[in-house]
């Protein structure tokens, strides 16, 4: 498989017939037993689905930047299949995301809430 883009702390690899987006370790250092979040793409189960749900943390400007959510979100466009984004919290740019092909997000929390606040309290969010 061939590794599509990396950055700092993770890369993408494609798959050929979809993508798996790895995070490693805050510190850059790519190795057995460093992940951290994972995520798969693949035509092959978006085809069979009635609706697709992807997200991430924050929706930003990022996410139409080549994450997978945009991934996600580009596929079941392409199928024709309606998708939607849930995500704990929106920041500037997020509208970006919604050319990709979500129609609908869901945020868990509100524009009050702290990105810490919610982490240390998640079963109350």
């Amino acid at each position: 498989m061939k590794i599509i883009r990396e950055w700092h702390d993770g890369f993408m690899i494609d798959t050929g017939n979809g993508c798996i987006e790895i995070f490693t370790n805050a510190d850059g250092e790519h190795r057995l037993g460093a992940i951290r979040h994972f995520a798969l793409l693949t035509d092959d189960v978006i085809k069979d689905a009635d609706l697709v749900i992807t997200g991430e943390g924050r929706l930003d400007v990022q996410s139409s930047g080549g994450k997978a959510v945009q991934g996600v979100a580009e596929r079941a466009k392409r199928a024709g299949i309606p998708c939607m984004a849930i995500c704990g919290c929106l920041g500037s740019g997020y509208e970006l995301i919604k050319e990709s092909g979500i129609a609908d997000i869901v945020t868990l929390t509100d524009e009050n809430t702290s990105p810490e606040y919610a982490m240390q309290h998640a079963e109350r969010v």
